[in-house]
């Protein structure tokens, strides 16, 4: 079953605002068996919102649309509605009232322009917001089923939970499709790409391979489209993807599409292992990454961010005299760094960094980039020291990744070969 996904707001197509929204849509309806075949984001245009809603019609039977429900003059979309769909609008008591107790009770006064809100074309169902003003509303056009949602995030999050992740479950999917993910390290796409040219030329007609580079990774989807889900086609791609994994054992890193901290901690977690970190040029991120994910308190104890070469000298004990003669861009001070944190906090392992971020700092010896990544178990210290080439914000968030790849191959080595 096609589904589409549109977003609307200005704010969305000049850059003003980050769209999450199709993000989180699109694994939701992909995860329920839709094929969502595009995603759409336009203006607050009153001609651009009805061409798109009625080509859509045309073509799919599902669409989500957020955005453009707000109280104010930019918020043009119900409005829109109701000239889509002949309709016009109605005030609703089942949500104005739960509208005035939300406005009440964060000391709103429900004006006549707030419970505007409350209005909703007259053949649209709709769902209650409990965490905001603007209600979902429901409408169908030439067999394709829409649904408009506000834009913000956590709104729509709310909405999947009470009610649209339920709805959608009442469609009966003509198809079964799912995806397999291999996780690869410190190979270029191109190849990783040739060496998978043959195995790529045989694919069955309804599995693809997609390649998903990254900054040191490159993430390998196989996606099967079946007509049904059966035994046979069950088998058929873990079949595939069993071979997949023999073509790249050597360089795979892990096997699912989650963030590469999901994976750190759940490796943590299994093994019962404890984490710090002492991080410099990566100004905690490390640390802040880990304690992002719930239940983090059970691997992660704590953290020193050492930017200052005093804080380096006292609370991790580099030696001056390394400080002096290699600087604190070094493979000395970064192995003592995470040694150090290591011992005094009582972890498994540690993580340290040290680098040049930039703009400004680098030198022909060590330009922008120069970064040193520790790792140590209080006894024994590893480092590598790797050249980025990015802007400042990139520099670092590139560190944080490589210094978790560190981490999973020693923790890989040295608790899951035995």
């Amino acid at each position: 079953m096609k589904a589409s996904i549109v977003t609307i707001g200005d704010e969305l197509l000049i850059g003003q605002v980050i769209d999450t929204n199709s993000s989180f849509i699109g694994k939701v309806l992909n995860k329920k068996g839709f094929y969502i075949q595009e995603k759409r984001a336009i203006a607050d245009v009153e001609a651009d919102i009805i061409s798109t809603i009625e080509d859509i019609a045309k073509h799919s039977k599902i669409c989500i649309v957020t955005g453009g429900l707000g109280p104010t003059k930019d918020d043009i979309t119900k409005n829109t509605i109701c000239k889509i769909w002949n309709d016009t609008l109605e005030y609703r008591n089942d949500i104005g009232e739960p509208l005035k107790t939300w406005l009440l009770k964060r000391g709103y006064e429900p004006t006549p322009e707030r419970l505007e809100q409350a209005h909703v074309p007259k053949t649209s169902k709709h769902i209650v917001n409990l965490v905001g003003t603007a209600p979902a509303m429901i409408l169908e056009k030439e067999g394709c089923h829409f649904v408009f949602l506000p834009g913000v995030p956590n709104e729509v999050y709310h909405f999947f939970e009470n009610g649209i992740s339920q709805w959608l479950d009442t469609f009966s999917i003509n198809q079964y499709i799912t995806h397999k993910h291999i996780c690869t390290y410190g190979t270029p796409e191109s190849i990783i790409a040739k060496r998978l040219e043959d195995f790529e030329a045989n694919l069955p007609s309804e599995i693809k391979l997609a390649y998903l580079p990254n900054f040191l990774t490159v993430r390998l989807r196989l996606t099967a489209i079946f007509d049904s889900k059966t035994e046979e086609n069950t088998s058929l791609i873990e079949q595939i993807y069993t071979e997949l994994k023999e073509f790249v054992d050597d360089i795979s890193l892990f096997y699912s599409d989650k963030p590469i901290v999901d994976e750190v901690a759940v490796l943590l977690k299994k093994h019962n292992l404890t984490i710090s970190t002492a991080e410099s040029c990566t100004s905690g991120q490390i640390a802040s990454a880990l304690t992002s994910i719930s239940g983090s308190s059970q691997y992660f104890l704590g953290s020193i961010l050492a930017y200052d070469n005093k804080i380096k000298e006292k609370l991790l004990q580099v030696k001056s005299e390394d400080l002096t003669n290699f600087g604190a861009v070094s493979k000395p001070v970064v192995e003592q760094m995470a040694k150090s944190v290591c011992n005094t906090i009582q972890t498994d392992y540690a993580l340290s960094t040290s680098g040049i971020a930039g703009p400004t700092g680098g030198t022909i010896e060590k330009p922008v980039g120069t970064t040193w990544i520790g790792l140590s178990n209080g006894k024994q210290s590893w480092s590598e020291c790797v050249h980025f080439r990015s802007n400042r914000s990139k520099n670092i968030e590139q560190a944080v990744t490589y210094a978790f790849i560190m981490l999973l191959k020693k923790i890989k080595e040295e608790h899951e070969a035995m």
